[in-house]
């Protein structure tokens, strides 16, 4: 049978500040693998050299304290002038990157079951990557990642961040 049902889980939206230009997926072991800064939530131990110990034994930001999965992302920056801490650094200015690091204002970690299947737990120590880094270029195919505004949610956009009228925020 099916497995319709879905759970979230609630691991905050960085409000730690934890960021680093590391990807223990793409570039296990290589210090700035990822050329650009993530946010972090959930597991607190993941840098390059993150080994499966480290994340075992990890704090966590989610408030069910048994989750060590990491979560992250390459943050958004503002581009107004003002420059982040980064701004000599690995992932931030040394790669170009530069602008205002933008806290989100929320994060849903949602988990959707299958229409056709059972969905078992995933094994331990399991590294997946979803979605496409360069998505602008190769199009939006395998892009999973999705922006709209408040107020307007029905339409969601996979290609460009959106500019949402005064008063409304992107999400």
């Amino acid at each position: 049978g099916s497995s319709r049902g879905t759970f979230t889980t609630d691991c905050g939206r960085n409000e730690n500040g934890k960021f680093n230009p590391d990807n223990v997926i793409v570039a296990p072991g290589v210090s700035n693998g990822a050329h650009h800064m993530h946010d972090y939530i959930g597991n607190q131990a993941n840098d390059a050299f993150a080994s499966d110990d480290d994340l075992a034994n990890g704090a966590t930001t989610c408030r069910n304290q048994g989750d060590r999965s990491t979560y992250y992302w390459p943050v958004l920056r503002l581009q107004n002038g003002q420059d982040e801490d980064d701004v000599n650094a690995d992932g931030g200015g040394k790669d170009q990157n530069t602008g205002e690091i933008q806290t989100p204002s929320q994060v849903t970690l949602k988990f959707v079951g299958s229409p056709v299947g059972k969905v078992t737990a995933m094994p331990r120590f399991l590294r997946i990557i979803t979605g496409d880094a360069k998505a602008f270029t190769n199009g939006d195919a395998n892009a999973n990642a999705s922006w709209s505004c408040t107020g307007f949610e029905n339409r969601q956009l996979k290609d460009k961040y959106p500019i949402c009228p005064e008063g409304s925020q992107v999400v």
